[in-house]
């Protein structure tokens, strides 16, 4: 008896480059966390930004304690 199995995945495609927040793929794209997160500059900027204003909001919540 002859038994034939397969598996097909199918996954999208993501280039080996691209910026985790927006996705772009520029030369200037920089890896961080050893590796494991790409940010084009744009990216980078907009999570700094994020990061900033996380951080004054918790810095004003902790001031009115």
């Amino acid at each position: 008896m002859l038994v034939i199995s397969c598996v097909v995945q199918l996954r999208t495609y993501s280039a080996a480059n691209s910026c985790f927040i927006t996705g772009e793929v520029t030369s200037e794209n920089m890896n961080y966390g050893q590796g494991k997160v790409v940010l084009s500059p744009k990216g980078a900027g907009n999570s700094l930004q994020e990061i900033e204003e996380q951080q004054k909001k918790q810095d004003n919540e902790i001031s009115t304690y």
